[in-house]
């Protein structure tokens, strides 16, 4: 993942000043962060009939990583952090993950896109 580090790399010597600026001048202050591509429904507008390649689980941001990213994006003016995905309750660490996310000094605000299926294994 070497573009999440090099970018992990510049917010921490502050070499992005207008990271979080857009074209517009537009200040954003949200991030949103998909745990995983798989989900325990097949929804017609997110998972088509014959279905989408997934990607290995290799590839996908580790817990570590998540909350690193999400560290240095508070450091740099983040406090709204929603968390996406596919499905994200179904990650196996989801309460220790949220719980880690929700200490981070600056998150003010972290909501959960869900179908709320598995809120009861929780």
């Amino acid at each position: 993942m070497a573009v999440l580090d090099d970018l992990m790399a510049q917010l921490q010597r502050g070499e992005r000043e207008d990271h979080l600026v857009d074209t517009f001048g537009r200040v954003h202050n949200y991030l949103r962060i998909s745990l995983t591509e798989r989900c325990n429904l097949r929804c017609q507008y997110c998972m088509p009939e014959d279905g989408v390649p997934l990607q290995p689980s290799s590839d996908l941001l580790s817990t570590a990583e998540i909350l690193r990213l999400t560290t240095l994006f508070a450091q740099a003016g983040v406090s709204k952090l929603r968390l996406t995905g596919g499905e994200p309750l179904i990650r196996p660490d989801i309460v220790p993950l949220a719980a880690a996310l929700h200490a981070i000094p600056g998150i003010d605000s972290l909501g959960i896109t869900t179908n709320g299926l598995v809120l009861s294994k929780h």
